[in-house]
């Protein structure tokens, strides 16, 4: 992972969040860039800015729902509607080791204390990820079964 590159993401996320509708646009631009030329890098790129406690709350959840959005079967990126391939479901166009290595962190995030705004996020992005395994697979997503019995063992206390 390029250190640099990931930090240039980091910018682009900062600038669709600003108020300057070119700099949002340029960076909206770059994202889809990233997301054609390389899938795998801009899925890891994004988990890795998830997982960052150096990161604000407010990138942080910017890039869980981008994330999520681009993984799910159902939605459409809106600001990439004329590229119906970039447009198509990211998890289908993941290397293996790329969707093990999101299924792996997106587990470990969850384990993580952080706000209920930004725990919303990322459960909303588990649910995609497992939604999608489901229905790419048939199967369950057997460490998020595993993790959820942890969690439900952890609330039992007597």
């Amino acid at each position: 992972m390029d250190a640099g590159e990931l930090q240039q993401m980091h910018g682009c996320l900062q600038q669709v969040l600003g108020q300057d509708n070119d700099a949002r646009k340029q960076a909206e631009n770059n994202l889809n860039s990233l997301k054609q030329s390389n899938a795998d890098k801009y899925a890891i790129y994004l988990i890795e800015i998830i997982k960052s406690n150096e990161t604000t709350e407010e990138i942080r959840s910017l890039a869980a729902v981008i994330l999520r959005r681009n993984i799910s079967s159902t939605a459409i990126d809106s600001q990439d509607l004329e590229n119906a391939e970039n447009n198509a479901n990211l998890w289908k166009r993941l290397s293996v080791d790329s969707q093990n290595k999101l299924t792996s962190d997106a587990l470990e995030i969850l384990k993580q204390q952080m706000s209920r705004n930004l725990i919303q996020k990322i459960s909303n992005l588990v649910i995609e990820i497992g939604g999608t395994i489901y229905e790419v697979s048939n199967a369950p997503w057997t460490d998020l079964m595993k993790l959820l019995y942890e969690f439900v063992g952890a609330g039992n206390t007597d």
